[in-house]
């Protein structure tokens, strides 16, 4: 059975906040979004949020549609070629 405790371990180390990491070979720095799901994670500074949020937003937008287009018989190679 796996416990925790306040006790600090032998393997205790320094630690900060606010500054930049580096987690898995991926520089984070403090502000940026790190996303995950099942697919895999993405870090994105805050520039970089607003146009991937838009991007999106759109796509999400977007989907009635493509899976009403789908449920008539539309061809996904007609569909996907844009």
């Amino acid at each position: 059975m796996r416990s925790s405790s306040a006790t600090p371990s032998r393997h205790a180390r320094r630690s900060a906040v606010n500054v930049p990491v580096t987690c898995g070979g991926v520089d984070v720095a403090p502000g940026d979004w790190v996303l995950g799901d099942d697919n895999g994670e993405i870090v994105l500074s805050p520039r970089e949020t607003a146009a991937v949020l838009e991007q999106a937003l759109a796509s999400d937008a977007a989907e009635p549609e493509l899976l009403a287009r789908i449920a008539a018989g539309e061809p996904l190679e007609t569909l996907l070629a844009h």
